[in-house]
């Protein structure tokens, strides 16, 4: 899985939106094939769903308040590193 955050109020020098990524696997149960679907029959919101539920919703809810963190610190950084010479 991949959850990436977009912030396009607050544009990089380029002129692209601001973003932050996250990304893992998760390991789904597979003790009850009862109600399997088949892979052509997948669609990215139920994959979603079971993702998150097997993540758990404060888990998501930690991933996504570090990616608007990540993003803040893109958009006004609490260091700069600068060189001297070059």
């Amino acid at each position: 899985w991949r959850l990436t955050a977009t912030d396009d109020t607050n544009n990089d020098a380029d002129g692209n939106p601001q973003t932050a990524t996250v990304y893992g696997s998760q390991g789904l149960d597979t003790s009850d094939l009862s109600s399997f679907i088949a892979f052509a029959s997948l669609d990215a919101a139920k994959v979603q769903s079971w993702v998150e539920a097997a993540l758990t919703a404060d888990t998501v809810t930690e991933m996504k308040t570090g990616l608007d963190a990540a993003i803040a610190e893109k958009v006004t950084p609490t260091s700069v590193t600068k060189t001297i010479g070059e």
